[in-house]
């Protein structure tokens, strides 16, 4: 997962890998923690063509721990 942040708000982008799965959500979820207070944060799911649902649930934890810190959560390119 690629970090890109900003002063009001933090993208996460995957990079080579095409799916959401048990592989690549450890990727995702270590970086919930690291989310800085107040920026909205974008996930962008360019690339990824499907997601299990161990993919599902770090998708709402993030949603879940950006909300928690005053931020808002969205999704860019989901197909």
């Amino acid at each position: 997962v690629e970090v890109i942040p900003g002063p009001s708000l933090t993208t996460l982008r995957f990079t080579g890998c095409d799916a959401l799965d048990e592989c690549s959500t450890p990727c995702l979820a270590a970086q919930v923690p690291t989310l800085p207070a107040g920026t909205s944060v974008v996930l962008d799911l360019d690339g990824i063509r499907y997601a299990t649902s161990t993919g599902l649930g770090a998708i709402v934890a993030l949603s879940r721990r950006a909300r928690a810190g005053g931020s808002r959560f969205a999704l860019a390119n989901a197909s």
